[in-house]
């Protein structure tokens, strides 16, 4: 999960609710692991956080981002992996690509920032843990796709 600070609870849900958002999440994960984006799929939602520190306890809204990627045969597993865990140090270029692939949309003036990214997990699509699935088999198109899910896992920061 990726998990955005946002400046309202309105804007956190309108931008879940939206399909080009999703999309323009999706891309920018793809081009941040150097995939295809069809090998990558995010489901949005928003949270709400009570922050103590303000005086007036007011609610935090953050929307997340969860993500499955697909690695093709031939892609390295753990490389994908690697670079997830990468984005938890570069969570500036990661709100700064999706800052500019959301310009030309409703939502280019929204003041989004990455405010957590949790670690990847390693699914087969038998639903298998596997810590290193480099094996394929198969003669078949679909066989020779080798389906891996990283699902991100985070915890809340606020």
């Amino acid at each position: 999960t990726v998990g955005f600070a946002m400046p309202s609870l309105q804007k956190a849900k309108d931008m879940a609710q939206s399909p080009v958002v999703k999309s323009k999440m999706e891309e920018t994960m793809a081009d941040q692991l150097n995939i295809s984006k069809t090998n990558v799929y995010a489901t949005l939602s928003v949270t709400t956080v009570r922050r103590l520190a303000d005086v007036a306890r007011r609610l935090a809204a953050k929307l997340n981002a969860d993500y499955s990627i697909s690695v093709p045969a031939g892609t390295s597993t753990s490389a994908v992996q690697t670079g997830v865990s990468g984005l938890a140090s570069q969570t500036s270029q990661l709100t700064a690509a999706l800052t500019q692939k959301l310009a030309g949309t409703n939502f280019a003036n929204i003041n989004v920032t990455v405010a957590s990214v949790g670690a990847p997990t390693i699914v087969s699509a038998k639903g298998n843990q596997d810590s290193n699935p480099t094996e394929i088999s198969g003669s078949t198109a679909a066989q020779d796709l080798m389906l891996m899910m990283i699902t991100l896992v985070s915890t809340l920061m606020f």
